[in-house]
């Protein structure tokens, strides 16, 4: 987190929001773009999820000198900030790491997109995204709690459903789910049918 947030100058976020008339309480538009872009970093859809992601995460998002949204303050920011806000940081982003690494850009740079040039190129690809995921509690906790809503709600098999949750296989959603329910999906899956099931 801390490391996202050292990246994205307060300095140009201030400005632009200055400059598009944002006023502001709580919530400072700083903090509000880099929840922003955890919320692409982890591909979360929901404010729910993006609230318990930060509430999961809070002694790094302080740490990091952010502030924790709460729904409706997110929500409310969503809707009544200036989108044209985010452009404005973008290409203040885009200079301040110019002049950071000039050879970032390319010399002639004429208002499109900056090539880049020579440098390194770092590539993640799914299983060390999912190792990654293994290892945070609130991802597993969402995985599950996908798991099962889709054995209340459908008659997807558990294999299917283990590949679109994120686990590996299916006994390994299986011993996840065990663990955290205290009974197999088979007997989950019956009990929530027959309304014996309050909190997923």
């Amino acid at each position: 987190m801390k490391q996202i947030a050292r990246w994205v100058p307060r300095g140009i976020v201030k400005e632009a929001a200055e400059s598009h008339g944002i006023r502001y309480r709580t919530f400072d538009p700083w903090s509000h773009l880099v929840t922003l872009l955890v919320v692409q970093l982890s591909h979360e859809e929901s404010l729910n999820g993006v609230c318990d992601i930060a509430q999961a995460m809070s002694y790094e998002w302080e740490r990091a000198g952010m502030e924790i949204p709460r729904r409706n303050t997110l929500s409310n920011a969503n809707t009544k900030r200036d989108p044209a806000m985010a452009e404005d940081v973008f290409w203040g982003l885009f200079r301040h790491l110019s002049a950071i690494e000039p050879d970032f850009v390319s010399k002639n740079y004429s208002g499109y997109l900056a090539r880049i040039r020579n440098h390194r190129l770092y590539a993640l690809d799914s299983s060390t995204i999912q190792l990654v995921l293994n290892c945070i509690d609130w991802a597993l906790h969402r995985r599950r709690k996908a798991a099962a809503k889709l054995l209340a709600e459908t008659e997807t098999p558990p294999g299917e459903i283990a590949a679109r949750v994120g686990f590996g296989n299916a006994r390994s959603l299986m011993n996840a789910f065990k663990r955290r329910y205290g009974q197999s999906m088979r007997q989950w899956r019956k009990a929530a049918r027959n309304g014996g099931i309050q909190d997923s």
